[in-house]
Protein backbone atom coordinates (compact mmCIF):
# COMPACT_ATOMS: atom_id res chain seq x y z
CA UNK A 1 0.00 0.00 0.00
CA UNK A 2 0.89 3.90 -0.27
CA UNK A 3 2.14 5.06 2.86
CA UNK A 4 2.62 9.17 2.64
CA UNK A 5 3.57 11.52 4.77
CA UNK A 6 2.93 15.00 4.02
CA UNK A 7 5.28 18.25 3.11
CA UNK A 8 4.71 20.16 -0.06
CA UNK A 9 2.00 19.28 -2.57
CA UNK A 10 0.92 20.87 -5.75
CA UNK A 11 -2.16 23.04 -5.84
CA UNK A 12 -3.90 20.86 -7.93
CA UNK A 13 -4.61 18.47 -4.77
CA UNK A 14 -6.60 20.88 -3.68
CA UNK A 15 -4.66 20.85 -0.26
CA UNK A 16 -2.27 23.73 1.24
CA UNK A 17 1.52 24.37 0.20
CA UNK A 18 3.75 22.05 1.67
CA UNK A 19 5.83 17.53 -1.38
CA UNK A 20 4.49 14.65 -0.71
CA UNK A 21 7.09 11.87 -0.09
CA UNK A 22 5.04 8.41 -0.87
CA UNK A 23 6.14 5.15 -0.13
CA UNK A 24 5.07 2.67 -2.18
CA UNK A 25 6.32 -1.21 -1.87
CA UNK A 26 9.14 0.37 0.14
CA UNK A 27 10.70 2.22 -2.93
CA UNK A 28 10.37 5.51 -2.29
CA UNK A 29 8.86 7.99 -5.13
CA UNK A 30 7.95 11.73 -5.53
CA UNK A 31 4.65 12.71 -6.25
CA UNK A 32 5.07 13.88 -10.04
CA UNK A 33 6.16 10.03 -10.52
CA UNK A 34 3.67 8.11 -8.79
CA UNK A 35 0.38 9.90 -9.72
CA UNK A 36 -0.03 11.28 -13.71
CA UNK A 37 -3.89 12.54 -12.82
CA UNK A 38 -5.12 14.39 -9.91
CA UNK A 39 -6.23 12.04 -7.27
CA UNK A 40 -8.03 12.86 -4.17
CA UNK A 41 -6.64 13.69 -1.54
CA UNK A 42 -8.64 11.08 1.05
CA UNK A 43 -7.10 8.02 -0.72
CA UNK A 44 -3.15 9.09 -0.47
CA UNK A 45 -3.40 10.98 3.07
CA UNK A 46 -3.42 8.53 5.93
CA UNK A 47 -2.92 10.77 9.07
CA UNK A 48 -4.92 10.58 12.23
CA UNK A 49 -7.90 12.61 12.61
CA UNK A 50 -7.81 15.81 13.88
CA UNK A 51 -11.01 16.32 15.64
CA UNK A 52 -11.88 19.41 13.71
CA UNK A 53 -14.55 19.37 10.93
CA UNK A 54 -12.44 21.25 8.26
CA UNK A 55 -8.81 19.97 6.72
CA UNK A 56 -7.03 17.09 5.72
CA UNK A 57 -7.44 15.49 8.66
CA UNK A 58 -11.05 16.34 9.77
CA UNK A 59 -13.06 14.40 11.15
CA UNK A 60 -14.20 13.41 15.13
CA UNK A 61 -11.53 11.28 16.45
CA UNK A 62 -12.43 8.06 17.38
CA UNK A 63 -10.87 4.73 18.47
CA UNK A 64 -11.21 2.13 15.64
CA UNK A 65 -12.97 -1.36 16.88
CA UNK A 66 -10.83 -4.46 16.96
CA UNK A 67 -12.43 -6.94 14.50
CA UNK A 68 -11.81 -10.48 15.75
CA UNK A 69 -10.58 -12.37 13.25
CA UNK A 70 -13.71 -14.13 11.53
CA UNK A 71 -13.77 -17.94 11.37
CA UNK A 72 -13.01 -18.42 7.52
CA UNK A 73 -9.66 -17.52 8.79
CA UNK A 74 -9.32 -20.71 10.13
CA UNK A 75 -10.54 -22.98 7.25
CA UNK A 76 -7.79 -25.73 6.17
CA UNK A 77 -5.34 -25.13 9.17
CA UNK A 78 -4.25 -27.75 10.08
CA UNK A 79 -4.15 -28.59 13.80
CA UNK A 80 -2.71 -31.02 16.01
CA UNK A 81 -5.43 -33.17 16.28
CA UNK A 82 -6.39 -33.16 12.88
CA UNK A 83 -2.68 -34.19 11.76
CA UNK A 84 -2.59 -37.40 14.55
CA UNK A 85 -5.37 -38.56 12.85
CA UNK A 86 -4.11 -38.38 9.27
CA UNK A 87 -0.86 -40.10 10.72
CA UNK A 88 -3.12 -42.89 12.12
CA UNK A 89 -5.39 -43.12 9.21
CA UNK A 90 -1.85 -43.34 7.15
CA UNK A 91 -0.53 -45.65 9.28
CA UNK A 92 -3.59 -48.29 9.30
CA UNK A 93 -4.71 -47.91 5.57
CA UNK A 94 -1.66 -47.21 3.99
CA UNK A 95 -0.61 -45.95 0.65
CA UNK A 96 -3.63 -46.06 -2.12
CA UNK A 97 -2.25 -47.79 -5.54
CA UNK A 98 -1.83 -44.51 -7.16
CA UNK A 99 0.19 -43.19 -4.48
CA UNK A 100 1.99 -46.58 -4.71
CA UNK A 101 2.60 -46.61 -8.46
CA UNK A 102 3.47 -42.43 -8.28
CA UNK A 103 6.09 -43.97 -5.46
CA UNK A 104 7.64 -46.57 -8.29
CA UNK A 105 7.82 -43.99 -10.82
CA UNK A 106 9.54 -41.44 -8.27
CA UNK A 107 11.82 -44.75 -7.68
CA UNK A 108 13.35 -45.07 -11.04
CA UNK A 109 13.86 -40.84 -11.17
CA UNK A 110 10.75 -40.09 -13.34
CA UNK A 111 9.61 -37.23 -11.52
CA UNK A 112 7.91 -35.03 -14.27
CA UNK A 113 6.00 -38.83 -15.07
CA UNK A 114 4.84 -38.69 -11.51
CA UNK A 115 3.92 -35.53 -11.57
CA UNK A 116 1.92 -35.79 -14.91
CA UNK A 117 0.27 -39.39 -13.05
CA UNK A 118 -0.41 -37.57 -10.23
CA UNK A 119 -2.02 -34.76 -12.50
CA UNK A 120 -4.41 -37.08 -14.05
CA UNK A 121 -5.76 -38.75 -10.91
CA UNK A 122 -6.39 -35.66 -8.60
CA UNK A 123 -7.15 -33.22 -11.35
CA UNK A 124 -5.43 -29.74 -10.42
CA UNK A 125 -1.58 -28.88 -10.97
CA UNK A 126 -1.20 -27.93 -7.68
CA UNK A 127 -2.60 -30.48 -5.61
CA UNK A 128 0.02 -32.62 -7.89
CA UNK A 129 2.14 -30.95 -6.91
CA UNK A 130 2.06 -31.41 -3.26
CA UNK A 131 1.29 -35.10 -3.49
CA UNK A 132 4.23 -35.47 -5.18
CA UNK A 133 6.15 -33.79 -2.68
CA UNK A 134 4.30 -36.08 0.08
CA UNK A 135 5.55 -39.36 -1.56
CA UNK A 136 8.91 -38.12 -1.94
CA UNK A 137 8.79 -37.28 1.74
CA UNK A 138 7.45 -41.02 2.16
CA UNK A 139 10.43 -42.43 -0.52
CA UNK A 140 13.03 -40.73 1.75
CA UNK A 141 11.61 -41.55 5.09
CA UNK A 142 11.85 -45.22 3.36
CA UNK A 143 15.30 -44.99 2.67
CA UNK A 144 16.69 -43.56 5.94
CA UNK A 145 14.39 -46.57 7.52
CA UNK A 146 16.29 -49.17 5.42
CA UNK A 147 20.10 -47.44 6.28
CA UNK A 148 19.75 -47.99 9.81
Amino acid sequence: GINAEYCSIPQYFSVPTAVLKCQFNGERYGIQELFVFPVPVNIIMTKARSGIAVGINKGYKVTPNEQKPRHATFKGKLTKKTRFVRDVVREVAGLSPYERRCIELLKIGKDKRALKFCKKRLGAHVRAKRKREEMQKILQQQRRKEAS
